[in-house]
């Protein structure tokens, strides 16, 4: 039981290590866990607004880099299908499986799209 534990949350470490080297100082990632990838990124983390004009609203107005999807914390509803809806503001860059199953999933967000 405590070796399963332990893998449950390898995605969220695994995928905060990616940013980790991915990122810079001054850089902000858009996830719904912000103690988990705030601790394991070492960046800053906001949580997603309630909606999409405020989640554009705050990405324009921030260094915002990556948007992280995951099932460790539920995020608001739109989420899941901001990158089919929105295909030209985000791009899939890796995403991060549990028992063969989608558990993460990092978006890097195109700013310059945004409007």
């Amino acid at each position: 039981l405590t070796k399963s534990k332990m893998n449950a949350f390898q995605p969220q470490r695994l995928a905060g290590d990616l940013l980790k080297e991915n990122t810079k100082e001054g850089d902000i990632i858009f996830a719904s866990e912000d103690p988990q990838f705030t601790y394991y990124a070492e960046v800053d983390v906001l949580g997603f607004p309630a909606t999409i004009e405020e989640f554009h609203q705050q990405v324009k107005k921030t260094n915002a880099k990556y948007m992280v999807v995951s099932i460790y914390e539920k995020p608001p509803q739109w989420i899941y299908t901001y990158a089919q809806d929105y295909q030209n503001n985000v791009e899939s860059k890796v995403g991060f499986t549990l028992d063969e199953k989608p558990a993460i999933i990092i978006y890097e967000i195109k700013k310059e799209k945004i409007s």
